[in-house]
C-alpha cells in the first residue's frame, strides 16, 4: 500500500441528506498510510479538535497499476482483488480542512476479503452500541469498477492501494470516551475505543 484514496458523497441516502439528486463530479482525496489502524486499536483524537466525525465505508484494494483507464479497461483486466471494511474519521472544523482526514489512527481497516463482482454488501456504523449508519452497496451511485476508473483519471493507482468508496447517511460525531463499531456481514467487524491523543 502506498496510499489511501477517498471519494466524496455518492450514496443515495447521503445525497438526499445533502439535498442533492446527483453527485456530479466525485471529490477525490488522499490519506497517508500512517492513518491506518487495525481492529481493536484506539482512535486517538488530538486535544485541539472539538468536532470529529466517523463514517463506515467499503474499502477497495487495487491489484495492479491503474492510470487513466476507462471502465471497459478496468473491467477487462481486473484491477480489484479484494474488499475490506473501513472507517473514515474526519476533523470537521473549518481550520482543519485539507488536514482533517490525515491524523494518525483516522482510518480503521479490517482484513481483506476476496472480491466477487456484483456482490451485495451491507455496512453499519455504531456509536456506543447504537446504530448510526446502515446501508447496502446498491445505494452507491457509482459501482466499484466505476470508482476505480474515475480515480485513475486523477492519480495513478498502484498495487495495494486502498480506495474508500464513500459513506451512506449520515456521519456521526465521536469524542473521547466513546466506543465505535463498524460492521458488515460480508466484511467483518471493527471495534475501537475513542481516546485523547497523548
Amino acid at each position: 500500500m502506498t496510499k489511501i484514496v477517498g471519494v466524496g458523497p455518492h450514496y443515495r441516502s447521503f445525497l438526499q441528506h445533502l439535498g442533492k439528486e446527483e453527485p456530479g463530479r466525485l471529490l477525490v482525496f488522499v490519506k497517508p498510510c500512517t492513518t491506518v489502524i487495525q481492529n481493536g486499536m484506539p482512535i486517538e483524537i488530538p486535544a485541539d479538535l472539538e468536532k470529529v466525525n466517523a463514517e463506515v465505508e467499503i474499502g477497495i484494494r487495487i491489484c495492479r497499476m491503474v492510470r487513466k483507464e476507462t471502465l471497459a479497461e478496468v473491467t477487462a483486466v481486473p484491477a480489484i482483488d479484494g474488499l475490506l471494511l473501513c472507517g473514515d474519521i474526519t476533523a470537521t472544523e473549518s481550520h482543519a480542512f485539507g488536514m482533517g482526514k490525515i491524523y494518525d489512527t483516522f482510518t480503521p481497516c479490517s482484513e481483506v476479503v476476496a472480491y466477487h463482482p456484483g456482490q451485495s454488501i451491507r455496512i453499519m456504523g455504531y456509536l456506543n452500541d447504537v446504530v448510526q449508519q446502515d446501508a447496502m452497496s446498491e445505494e452507491m451511485t457509482f459501482n466499484f469498477e466505476e470508482i476505480v476508473a474515475y480515480c485513475s483519471q486523477v492519480l495513478t493507482l498502484e498495487k495495494g492501494d486502498i480506495i474508500l468508496s464513500g459513506t451512506p447517511a449520515t456521519p456521526f460525531r465521536i469524542q473521547p470516551g466513546d466506543h465505535v463499531r463498524f460492521e458488515s456481514p460480508q466484511l467483518g467487524t471493527l471495534i475501537h475505543a475513542v481516546i485523547s491523543a497523548s
